[in-house]
């Protein structure tokens, strides 16, 4: 996933998995991970811009959201980082 690890698309095919019964090796969705070649932080960030600035969506809110729809820590990190650079005026 270009740079980013195996990241939500692993992590959300083997939770899949979970519900359904194992199919793919995690080896295997690694490699297809790595095809895709997938920005997971710049999805991340793009999940994260329209709540950015909402009543009461803090930064901790905001992180937990991303998690829980699969986005991995570094990810999320580095995403709320560009956002918050972003947000910063001039």
């Amino acid at each position: 996933m270009a740079g980013t690890g195996a990241g939500a698309g692993r992590q959300h095919l083997m939770s899949v998995q979970k519900q359904h019964g194992r199919i793919f090796s995690g080896d295997d969705i690694d490699a297809a991970c790595d095809e895709c070649e997938i920005d997971e932080v710049q999805r991340a960030f793009n999940v994260a811009q329209p709540w950015n600035g909402r009543p009461g969506i803090t930064p901790d809110k905001l992180r937990a959201r991303l998690l829980r729809r699969g986005f991995g820590p570094a990810a999320v990190d580095e995403a709320l980082e560009r956002l918050n650079d972003a947000s910063d005026p001039l």
